[in-house]
């Protein structure tokens, strides 16, 4: 078994570990344990609308979850999973769950990922152990610098200047998130990030149009660049079209509560014209990332 993860990471930086299984014959069902710092380490929820904090299941074997939970308080990770039915089991390799960690601020230095081979059980289709080893995962956490910006909305969306809490910002490496922060009540967020390099600074925030922009950071930059986001995009996929203009106007003037407190644009406790105008306005606009598409 092996925990494939960047050896390198920075303070308050995101990385994936997959939890990967190779030369696999007649793989049935697996039950893994692995420990990892929590003075360091935390990891990130793969599924909000469930209670507790999960994994990102894999297609290694996907017949019945039968545990999927990581505790931050003493950090452990317990994943188990088989397949269903009266079939063979898996041949080769593939990957049974991927974890992605936060390093937490001020936990510069090294720190492992180990798997526990004794709470670790490998099952074949007759019910039998298959042989397997593991290795620990070694990590190396830099100390970042400190950067901030700010995250903001057209004026004509009508939301006050205190309600700009929520938006995810992430920096970005290629594939591998260097620093992550949400922003305050304003709008402003701070992060620890690599002193200096070429990367991509993302916002996201459900209902919102996704915003991207390639930007450079020297040893001497504290200020990332202000980002705007519109409005509209309810369904996510990028692009503010008509399914997102039907899904507003049937919450017309309907009380706001959880379930459709996205379409309270201006966040006055209402849905209204106020809140169909901007999103109508953003008609057409797409994500940053389908702009040439």
């Amino acid at each position: 078994m092996e925990l494939n993860a960047p050896n390198s990471t920075t303070e308050l930086g995101e990385f994936d570990a997959a939890i990967s299984l190779k030369n696999m014959s007649d793989l049935y069902g697996a039950s893994v344990r692995i420990e990892f710092d929590p003075s360091k380490l935390e990891v990130i929820d793969a599924n909000e609308t469930e209670e507790g904090i999960q994994l990102n299941p894999g297609s290694m074997l996907n017949g019945i979850l039968v545990k999927n939970e990581a505790d931050n308080v003493n950090g452990v990770i317990s994943f188990a999973v088989a397949q269903l039915g009266d079939v063979q089991g898996v041949e080769g390799n593939g990957v049974l769950a991927t974890v992605r960690f936060k390093a937490k601020e001020g936990s510069e230095g090294t720190t492992e990922l180990r798997p526990l081979a004794s709470n670790i059980q490998l099952l074949n289709s007759e019910n039998a152990d298959l042989e397997f080893q593991t290795q620990p995962a070694s990590i190396s956490i830099a100390k970042g610098q400190t950067v901030s910006g700010q995250v903001g909305v057209p004026s004509y969306q009508g939301l006050a200047s205190d309600k700009l809490d929520g938006f995810t910002v992430r920096l970005l490496s290629g594939q591998q998130v260097v620093g992550s922060a949400a922003t305050g009540s304003n709008g402003n967020y701070t992060m620890s990030v690599p002193a200096s390099g070429d990367y991509l600074l993302t916002v996201n925030k459900d209902g919102y149009l996704r915003a991207g922009k390639q930007i450079a950071i020297n040893g001497d930059q504290a200020q990332l660049p202000n980002m705007t986001l519109l409005v509209g995009d309810f369904t996510q996929d990028g692009a503010i079209d008509i399914v997102d203009i039907t899904h507003i106007a049937k919450q017309f003037e309907k009380s706001v509560a959880a379930a459709n407190g996205v379409y309270d644009v201006n966040k006055d406790q209402k849905i209204d014209m106020a809140d169909i105008v901007p999103v109508a306005k953003h008609f057409g606009k797409v994500a940053w990332d389908r702009i040439d598409q």
